[in-house]
């Protein structure tokens, strides 16, 4: 059984959806769209800039039942707030797995709005590790991220995490260094296309295009696809009075599908 929890793992580890893409994400990690240009609380998530545009205190919460299995499920927590007119910050917290093989992070995050065009945020995590009822490990590392604005429908952004790793693996935690290079194109006003390149340290990269499609005010539409181990999701948004709700599958050939969702105030 902790064999095939392993083996369920490093499909999960490797897929760009952050859950922690997942969780690369737009607008919230159950869009399961690779957008590093996202404004809002998910930011966190894959590029902390987009925080600085934050202007009022936001709660939002993710969870994700990877392959429809309980023992692999994941929960997420973030609450991100204005310090100033260009300065933002935010708190996460991130829990998957079960009680003999588990993942948790706390991360703080802090993003500045040096101008209209250009945004810079950095975020440090508090890894936590359970690999057994008596083995836990620990780590800490970084993460910076900017997005910057080339005109009025092109953005382009970049991350870098867990850089002080120097291209080397933890050899206790087995985290990795992370560097994503995206660039969006906003169509028209219904229509966002965004394209992502992820690179990860002894892995080959990974290429993603998600497409947004508003369909009004209040229901978003977002298609993905990516050479990763989890090629296809969907994902449905919607606008309830004050709450933002989002709902989506990822699709891996092996394992089946992963459903999520997403709850924004």
């Amino acid at each position: 059984m902790k064999i095939f929890y392993a083996i369920a793992l490093f499909f999960w580890r490797t897929a760009l959806c952050f859950g922690q893409n997942a969780i690369a994400i737009s607008h919230s990690p159950a869009s399961c769209s690779y957008s590093m240009n996202t404004n809002d609380i998910w930011s966190s998530t894959c590029n902390p800039a987009g925080l600085s545009e934050i202007k009022k205190t936001a709660i939002g919460f993710y969870c994700q039942n990877h392959f429809l299995l309980n023992d692999l499920a994941t929960q997420y927590f973030i609450i991100a707030f204005p310090i100033s007119k260009n300065i933002s910050s935010g708190v996460s917290l991130f829990h998957q797995g079960n009680t003999f093989f588990s993942s948790n992070h706390l991360s703080f995050a802090a993003a500045m709005k040096l101008s209209d065009r250009l945004q810079m945020g950095a975020q440090l995590f508090f890894q936590y590790y359970v690999q057994s009822e008596l083995n836990a490990l620990y780590s800490m590392y970084p993460e910076m991220g900017a997005t910057y604005k080339i005109n009025s429908k092109i953005n382009a952004s970049a991350s870098l995490r867990n850089f002080s790793a120097n291209f080397i693996r933890n050899t206790k935690t087995q985290e990795v260094q992370v560097l994503r290079i995206g660039v969006s194109y906003i169509l028209d006003e219904k229509v966002k296309i965004h394209a992502q390149v992820y690179f990860e340290n002894n892995n080959y990269p990974v290429a993603a295009l998600s497409i947004d499609y508003k369909v009004n005010e209040k229901i978003m539409l977002y298609f993905q696809s990516s050479s990763s181990n989890q090629p296809f999701a969907i994902g449905l948004g919607c606008l309830l009075k004050s709450i933002n709700i989002k709902i989506a599958f990822t699709y891996n050939a092996l394992l089946g599908a992963s459903p999520s969702s997403s709850f924004t105030l």
